[in-house]
């Protein structure tokens, strides 16, 4: 770590666009950390000035429920107050735990915030769930499934319903590769909706849900099939644009 900070820093912090930096809430050397953090906001102000930077405030789950806020907000006003002192200024703060969703909803914030043209694929999400009727539509990252971006016909921000339904699929996905084989799509029906995962671009995996039971598999399978070559040609021209720019 010193190396990196001190006789390193110009081959490590240049040219970073994001940085990532975990706090353990519990500690015993918390001056340390933070004069770590301080070294590493001066090195990015030097060498990268224009980085994102997220923290994670980690292990949250050690703190008592009554003490978390608390706990929270004060590391938090701590690390704002030394990045904005350097000239920097965090992206966000996340409380985070391994013991629930909030490790995930950082990540997919996480991811959301660094993808390029994200209003265009919002955008494009809506008017896909606009053509087919369909109720939602979820854009996951491949590897990992977490949630690039979504549309929801009702929004109700119930991010913790795509956290669980990505566990379910990344266990399903591993059961998979033990038998020597992958995961393309998958179907679930019953009385009260269709809901339909397929692979959609090379990084992506998409996800429609649908509440009217007289519309088919097989209507959404096209539909998806068709926004792959939208999808496509929407990002070919964006970045045509942007490359000009």
């Amino acid at each position: 770590m010193k190396h990196f900070l001190s006789s390193q820093k110009d081959t490590i912090f240049k040219n970073v666009e994001v940085l990532i930096y975990v706090f353990d809430v519990e500690s015993d050397k918390i001056e340390e950390d933070m004069r770590d953090y301080k070294a590493c906001i001066q090195n990015l102000n030097t060498f990268s000035k224009n980085a994102n930077i997220f923290v994670l405030i980690h292990k949250m789950d050690k703190i008592s429920d009554n003490e978390k806020e608390k706990v929270f907000e004060n590391k938090k006003g701590e690390i704002v107050e030394t990045t904005t002192a350097i000239g920097m200024e965090p992206k966000e703060v996340f409380a985070t735990s391994i013991w629930d969703d909030t490790l995930y909803k950082a990540w997919s914030q996480i991811v959301q915030l660094l993808i390029p043209n994200m209003p265009i694929i919002k955008d494009t999400l809506k008017q896909f769930a606009g053509i087919c009727d369909c109720d939602e539509v979820v854009l996951f990252e491949k590897q990992t499934f977490l949630i690039i971006a979504y549309h929801e016909s009702k929004p109700n921000k119930d991010i913790v319903k795509y956290e669980r339904l990505s566990t379910i699929v990344k266990q399903f996905k591993l059961s998979c590769g033990k038998m020597g084989t992958n995961i393309r799509s998958m179907l679930v029906r019953n009385s009260k909706f269709t809901s339909f995962i397929d692979e959609f671009t090379e990084n992506t995996y998409m996800m429609v849900v649908i509440f009217d039971p007289h519309i088919q598999p097989t209507a959404i399978e096209l539909s998806i099939d068709g926004a792959k070559r939208y999808f496509e040609k929407k990002y070919e021209e964006n970045d045509k644009i942007a490359w000009k720019q």
